[in-house]
């Protein structure tokens, strides 16, 4: 908080007072930098390299701490004394590591060797893995839809609270490995048709057939 601010004593000892005489002297420079990044003719990448830990005694780069610092605190008030905001934050981002959980899930494996060397290289992986990620969702989205119009058509409507936490970020309804399951035990009378009923076959060797026609060793 800034000098002079009264506070009360039970939040002192988490309080930490700075004076705005340098934010504002430099406020214009200040934002003059965020207008050039804003339109392009800086980068945010250089803009942070050129007023980082190097940058220490910079008026512009203190003027930008102090600035982030009173942005925090506002933050961290709507934080602790808005629950609905709280839980709608919490809900994001849960979402987005939802989808870093699918990136994960898609590409388990790792980057060869030769691979990954240069910017292109990189942003070709990263775009493909991007480009997968959003069919998955695009895709789970699609029967999201879906369910919610039969359910609609049979007069069942979700409420809108509910809506909002179902996220397309799903693993276990997409089949990421082609690696198909099948209840073979559940059907062996029909696949082998009489040769239960007539126990010429004994039950051990039905079972490992089976599996090996669901694709398992017996």
């Amino acid at each position: 908080m800034p000098y002079g601010t009264e506070v009360p004593e039970i939040l002192k000892p988490v309080t930490k007072f700075i004076s705005l005489k340098v934010f504002i002297k430099s406020y214009d420079q200040l934002m003059r930098v965020a207008a050039s990044v804003k339109d392009g003719t800086l980068t945010a990448i250089l803009a942070c390299q050129k007023f980082g830990s190097d940058a220490v005694g910079d008026d512009v780069r203190a003027a930008g701490n102090q600035f982030g610092q009173l942005q925090r605190t506002l933050f961290l008030c709507d934080y602790y004394t808005k629950p609905n905001f709280r839980r709608e934050l919490h809900r994001v981002l849960n979402r987005g590591e939802a989808v870093h959980v699918l990136q994960r899930a898609i590409y388990s494996g790792r980057m060869p060797h030769q691979k990954g060397r240069t910017n292109e290289s990189l942003e070709a992986i990263s775009g493909s893995l991007t480009l997968l990620t959003n069919l998955v969702m695009t895709w789970t989205t699609q029967q999201i839809q879906a369910a919610s119009e039969r359910l609609a058509a049979r007069q069942i409507i979700a409420p809108a609270g509910v809506l909002a936490h179902v996220g397309p970020a799903r693993l276990w309804n997409v089949n990421l490995r082609g690696t198909l399951h099948w209840p073979i035990d559940d059907y062996a009378d029909r696949i082998f048709g009489g040769a239960l009923r007539d126990r010429r076959w004994p039950l051990a060797v039905v079972s490992s057939v089976g599996k090996v026609a669901a694709g398992a060793q017996p």
